[in-house]
């Protein structure tokens, strides 16, 4: 009888590890690789950042940032203005579009408070970001989401944004020039509405 009972459970713990086994988050589902700059994957590296500076967030006792669409049409709007034109900015030509505030307004963001990072990272080339005292020299999305914070992390302006506990929603977008290996990425902050 001792056996049977034995019996019914291993199987009851081995049926519950196989179960529990099979739930795995978002986060161990997005594995990082090598960046092909002609077969990219903005979503993925676009996770790694929001995950990244929810770390950093954590570290300071901040509440994580939710992503918010409106904020998310902002970061695009402007990634794809700096691989347009080549150039790390928080400006764009069009004036609707010019300023951050313009942005706002442009895409009906009802936050009490807005900011913005900005940034840019070149693959395959050895660089030193900011402050930070290491040569880098990126290849995979997390290495590029590594570097990009690390940028922010570095900047006054930008690490207070990322760090700022009024901000509860973002908007990350990113966008690549394969032709010169270059990846730009925005991040719009939002307060409460």
């Amino acid at each position: 009888m001792q056996k049977f009972f034995l019996l019914i459970l291993l199987l009851i713990i081995s049926c519950t590890s196989s179960f529990m086994g099979t739930s795995t988050s978002k986060a161990e589902r997005i594995t990082d690789s090598i960046i092909d700059p002609n077969n990219f994957d903005s979503q993925r590296l676009e996770f790694f950042i929001h995950e990244r500076v929810n770390q950093i967030r954590d570290s300071y006792n901040v509440a994580p940032l939710e992503l918010e669409t409106k904020l998310q049409q902002a970061a695009a709007s402007q990634a794809e203005n700096m691989k347009n034109w080549n150039r790390v900015s928080h400006h764009q030509i069009s004036l609707s579009k010019f300023s951050l505030t313009n942005r706002v307004q442009y895409f009906n963001i009802k936050n009490k408070h807005v900011g913005e990072n900005v940034a840019d990272v070149y693959l395959d080339v050895p660089m030193k970001v900011n402050f930070a005292s290491d040569i880098l020299v990126v290849k995979t999305y997390k290495e590029t989401a590594d570097a990009l914070v690390l940028s922010w992390k570095y900047s006054p302006g930008h690490f207070k944004n990322m760090t700022d506990p009024d901000f509860k929603y973002t908007g990350i977008k990113v966008q690549i020039n394969p032709s010169k290996k270059t990846v730009y990425a925005a991040q719009v902050f939002g307060s409460e509405i």
